[in-house]
């Protein structure tokens, strides 16, 4: 299946003091936190699912095998940063988000 199959869940994240380095820009791994916390709200959310139970309780993980990342620009402190995820695939074991 392709397309993209769950409605995007968008949403508007602060960038903080704590995602930046020195020089006032986000140090590049933190957007990958963003990202997380980005699909636990999704879980939360949109999914109605506990992420918390879904990975504690139910002791289900979700393994990355493959993340590709395309920097445009730096992202500095006070701005805000659009965040989106949508489901493209979904195969027997696995499905891939975009």
């Amino acid at each position: 299946m392709s397309n993209n199959l769950h409605p995007s869940f968008e949403r508007d994240v602060l960038i903080r003091f704590s995602h930046c380095d020195p020089a006032g820009i986000v140090f590049f791994p933190q957007y990958l936190v963003l990202f997380n916390q980005h699909v636990e709200d999704w879980f939360n959310q949109c999914l109605c699912m506990n992420y918390a139970k879904f990975i504690g309780q139910r002791r289900i993980g979700l393994l990355i095998v493959k993340l590709e990342c395309d920097f445009k620009a730096p992202s500095k402190m006070g701005e805000k940063v659009m965040l989106g995820l949508g489901v493209s695939e979904i195969g027997l074991n696995s499905f891939h988000w975009r």
